[in-house]
């Protein structure tokens, strides 16, 4: 399962770096960890924390553009925010 959503997420993460212009190598410093409380979630990423720099956005608006793309690859059940945060 982890293996799939790290694929995933390279995968979405590289097409949302390509339509905004972003060099993708930074993926290779992309994590994805199990989350310590399981009311935060199965997994977390600092991807949306690497992209906004490079972006120039708020992590929270890379976040939720990086949710929708992931949502529509119909592969999770949900994406959900924490504090604000997606």
């Amino acid at each position: 399962m982890k293996e799939q959503l790290q694929n995933l997420l390279r995968s979405v993460t590289a097409e949302y770096a390509g339509q905004n212009g972003i060099d993708p190598s930074f993926l290779l410093e992309a994590e994805l960890t199990v989350t310590k409380d399981p009311a935060h979630g199965d997994f977390a990423t600092n991807v949306a924390f690497k992209l906004s720099k490079l972006a120039n956005k708020k992590p929270a608006e890379v976040a939720a553009q990086q949710a929708l793309l992931h949502h529509q690859r119909l592969f999770l059940d949900a994406v959900h925010c924490l504090d604000g945060i997606c």
